[in-house]
């Protein structure tokens, strides 16, 4: 994958956790954020999609590790998991 399609990964999967992160946190002031972030990402993975000369951008599928890391933030919240969020 060129590193343009890495960075719509990526951007990608940022978007996807920051969803789950505004899912977990629904009812804090902290969730607006979280949504504002995975807006913020999607714009990004956009940018980067057209960089790639994608011409239709594929649907996302979250990895394994992705999902692990969404099955984590489910079950121990965000606070529980933020030393492993950060790398």
């Amino acid at each position: 994958m060129a590193k343009s399609g890495e960075g719509w990964l990526d951007e990608t999967r940022s978007a996807y956790l920051y969803r789950v992160m505004a899912e977990v946190e629904r009812g804090s002031p902290r969730s607006s954020l979280f949504v504002e972030l995975a807006r913020e990402a999607e714009g990004q993975a956009a940018i980067w999609a057209k960089s790639a000369g994608l011409a239709s951008v594929p649907a996302f599928v979250p990895d394994l590790r992705t999902r692990i890391v969404a099955g984590l933030l489910r079950h121990f919240g965000r606070a529980r998991c933020a030393g492993f969020l950060s790398r």
